[in-house]
């Protein structure tokens, strides 16, 4: 369970800081970007959506269920050091509003 919270929080991180995701991402693009070769993306993207944290959109796009879930991974990854975010970018970019709140 321990690789399917990384990737969650991997691809939180991924869909705020790369403009191209958004908030609703291309599962190819996402799967792409994060393969692994200890647990393929399909693998996490599919454990993800069976346990309720992410959703299918128009059998192409997966999202996280709620923007606060996303929100969550993305700050842990943050916290962890999995992501990089200056502090001005914290303070003045709009994406990061919610995790510098936390």
């Amino acid at each position: 369970m321990d690789a399917t919270r990384d990737f969650a929080e991997e691809m939180a991180f991924a869909m705020l800081s790369e403009p191209d995701l958004g908030l609703a991402a291309d599962r190819d693009r996402i799967e792409e970007r994060l393969e692994r070769a200890e647990r393929p993306a399909k693998a996490s993207i599919d454990a993800l959506i069976y346990c309720g944290l992410l959703r299918v959109e128009d059998d192409v796009l997966v999202t996280f269920s709620h923007r606060r879930v996303q929100e969550y991974f993305a700050t842990c990854a943050v916290i962890r050091g999995r992501g990089h975010v200056t502090r001005t970018d914290l303070l003045t970019d709009g994406r990061w509003r919610e995790i510098a709140r936390r």
